[in-house]
């Protein structure tokens, strides 16, 4: 299993995801890249936990917390 984490700085979110969630899609999202200076999928990361702490640290610059996805529940 694969994770995925999706930054989006004007909504100040940051979400952890399963590479096979719908949302994820592998990192394409269901939408595609608006703008990767102000949204973006991460690279794969092979462990949850290596996922979550760059979440954590990403979180931290926006002054938020991050999440997991209601989707896929990583």
């Amino acid at each position: 299993m694969r994770y995925w984490v999706y930054v989006d700085k004007p909504t100040k979110r940051v979400l952890l995801h399963k590479s096979t969630c719908g949302a994820c899609n592998d990192g394409e999202g269901m939408h595609g890249h608006r703008d990767p200076k102000l949204n973006w999928w991460t690279d794969s990361f092979a462990s949850r936990d290596d996922a979550w702490n760059y979440a954590q640290s990403e979180a931290r610059k926006l002054r938020t917390q991050p999440a997991v996805c209601s989707l896929c529940h990583p």
